[in-house]
């Protein structure tokens, strides 16, 4: 990685208080695992993955109604996606309610 201005980041980012905050964020990210948003070659050092990130403007640290709004969408997804994993589908042949009926029978005679 090059030298790259600070001040160039800095600007990127908004100010010296948004890039700390935007570098640990992202950074915390990135050690979970979460891939990153430019082109580097596997074993990055995730500090430079963070400041490529920030110069191709691929990550902003959004607050106010704007972190507000992106947390409901990203809720909204999230609550999307857990009710697409519960739909279960009943097994070949059969429908969900004679699944169920099947199922309880079989347990009532088992209580016999």
């Amino acid at each position: 990685m090059g030298n790259i201005p600070l001040d160039e980041l800095t600007e990127k980012a908004g100010g010296r208080f948004r890039l700390v905050c935007l570098v640990q964020k992202r950074m915390r990210e990135i050690q979970k695992g979460l891939p990153p948003l430019v082109d580097v070659p596997p074993g990055t050092d995730p500090m430079e993955i963070v400041v490529r990130e920030i110069m191709a403007d691929k990550v902003k640290l959004l607050t106010g109604e704007a972190a507000e709004k992106a947390r409901r969408e990203m809720a909204m997804r999230e609550a999307e996606a857990a009710e697409d994993e519960k739909i279960i589908p009943p097994p070949a042949g059969t429908s969900a309610p004679d699944a169920q009926a099947s199922t309880s029978h079989e347990t009532a005679r088992r209580a016999l």
